[in-house]
């Protein structure tokens, strides 16, 4: 059997197949275990040395300042605590968000159908959180050996962390560090970087990619041998709000590839269609009772456990369905139908006016997403249409 290798960082990794690697999760109250390892392990020793790691390998220069505006080398140990510090006050949040397979695999096929939608604060869950999703997302990281850039590598994302940014920086107390994060271009950079400018005008979020640990830790003992992880934090994206127009990015890079995925879940969920449920089946809440006395407490000091289902499984019917007929009149379904699902752009009044001096107004209307629902007056015969699709030059 030929013996596989990758190169990473410049070093040669002799893949080992037979490795051992992270449980997969497949329920709301496993991804809730997975979020309580995470902070866990972002705290122990492991956990800084790869946060460690992971920053020196991505980054060619420190730009670090001590309390005195010193600049400090990048693999100074305060620098490393700071960025786990940072880490770790977003992971360390009351908001575990579990995406169930069957909704990656929707979020993967829309994700170029919101290609060029805007990112607006409005558009978070919450002001910082925890995303897992059951089935991976395919996406890359950009790679670099040496200061030299390689090509993009495929790896696949089982969820990431996020957090919102306030006045173009990140502000964190722990462990009597004082840790500050300024989003910025690095100073005296040669060209004017247009993600920066867009964060400069609007502010935006940060976030943490979180890769399967078995895909990243390859070599024979090595998940092991950093704490066996459930899933990895990789450094931090900086993603601004705002048109995604006013920065530009290789469709190619991680940067890139993150937003994507950012924006169409958050407009997947934007629909106030979620629903709250403190009632879990038996097997569920047995396991969420185990994981509540075995810690001392979940993320964010909360207690409180409940699922916030991203879609609802059921049929949504349209109690008084019409088709618009020529000259304006409308006249009910006497049947019902099956409607798509289809991306559609939605005004909300509570974001401003639809058009303003006759000109539509993109900043109050989201792209969502429309469900396959049932159309039509509930006691009426339901008319199955065939679809012909004809893909033609």
């Amino acid at each position: 059997m030929p013996v596989k290798i990758i190169r990473v960082n410049g070093d040669d990794i002799v893949i080992d197949e037979d490795r051992a690697r992270p449980v997969p999760f497949h329920s709301p109250s496993e991804a809730l275990q997975t979020h309580c390892d995470l902070l866990d392990w972002i705290d122990t020793d492991e956990g800084l040395m790869t946060i460690g790691r992971l920053h020196r390998a991505r980054q060619r220069e420190s730009f670090a300042r001590d309390g005195e505006g010193n600049q400090v080398p990048g693999d100074d140990e305060q620098v490393t605590e700071g960025y786990r510090c940072a880490l770790w006050d977003t992971v360390n949040h009351n908001n575990t968000m579990y995406v169930s397979a069957h909704m990656c695999d929707q979020l993967q096929a829309l994700i170029p159908t919101f290609e060029n939608e805007p990112l607006w604060a409005t558009d978070l869950p919450d002001e910082k959180g925890t995303v897992l999703f059951e089935a991976a997302i395919k996406s890359v990281m950009s790679g670099k050996t040496d200061g030299a850039q390689e090509d993009p590598i495929d790896y696949w994302i089982k969820g990431f962390a996020y957090r919102r940014i306030y006045d173009q920086k990140v502000e964190v107390f722990r462990n009597g560090l004082h840790m500050v994060i300024n989003v910025q271009a690095p100073p005296g950079a040669a060209e004017v970087d247009s993600r920066m400018v867009a964060f400069e005008a609007h502010d935006g979020i940060i976030v943490w990619p979180l890769f399967d640990a078995g895909e990243m830790f390859i070599a024979e003992g090595q998940w092991e041998e950093h704490g066996e992880p459930p899933v990895l934090p990789m450094v931090f994206s900086a993603l601004p709000f705002g048109p995604r127009e006013m920065w530009t990015a290789d469709t190619g890079t991680d940067i890139y590839q993150m937003r994507q995925i950012v924006v169409t879940l958050f407009r997947l969920i934007w629909q106030h269609i979620l629903v709250e449920d403190d009632h879990f089946p038996r097997a569920e809440q047995r396991r969420i009772d185990r994981i509540v006395r075995k810690r001392k407490r979940l993320p964010d000091d909360g207690e409180e456990v409940k699922v916030r289902h991203l879609r609802r499984l059921e049929h949504e019917y349209e109690p008084t369905p019409r088709d618009d007929a020529p000259g304006g009149e409308s006249h009910p379904l006497t049947y019902r139908i099956i409607v798509r699902g289809h991306p559609r752009d939605q005004h909300y009044p509570s974001l401003g006016p639809a058009r303003i001096n006759g000109q539509w107004n993109a900043a109050s209307h989201r792209r969502i997403w429309i469900s396959p629902h049932i159309r039509g007056p509930e006691d009426a015969p339901l008319v199955l249409k065939h679809a012909l699709d004809a893909v033609v030059r």
